[in-house]
């Protein structure tokens, strides 16, 4: 799907709604939808927003901006150790103010700790 009509088409027929059914529910002309599907035209910010809670679909999914659900399956090639799915079990249970300090900590601690593939390198060499 390359433009946004087709992206608005798709969501549409998703939601099992004609042109004529989802113009009515938009109080539009079903010509101004045609125009918008044929991506001669684009909605204003109103409509825009209007469509995406009618269609319940994301507003970055709409405008292309975000991958879909059978995009991010396809791309399901990592797996997490044992440690890691702990660590985020751990995370998912704490209160907002504890995850905000954990995301603080990461911040300050990310940069010091990070691994540097040149600099390991270098001193295996040098031992």
């Amino acid at each position: 799907m390359n433009g946004f009509g087709e992206r608005l088409v798709a969501a549409r027929e998703k939601k099992g709604l004609s042109q004529k059914a989802l113009a009515e529910l938009l109080d539009i002309t079903p010509t101004r939808l045609n125009y918008w599907e044929k991506n001669k035209r684009e909605p204003d910010f109103y409509y825009f927003s209007q469509i995406i809670e009618v269609l319940d679909i994301e507003a970055n999914e709409l405008l292309g901006l975000s991958k879909t659900a059978d995009q991010l399956n396809r791309n399901k090639d990592f797996s997490l150790s044992k440690i890691e799915q702990s660590l985020i079990a751990d995370f998912r249970n704490l209160s907002d103010q504890g995850q905000d300090y954990i995301l603080q900590t990461m911040d300050m601690v990310k940069d010091k700790y990070k691994k540097d593939f040149y600099s390991s390198n270098v001193e295996e060499k040098v031992s």
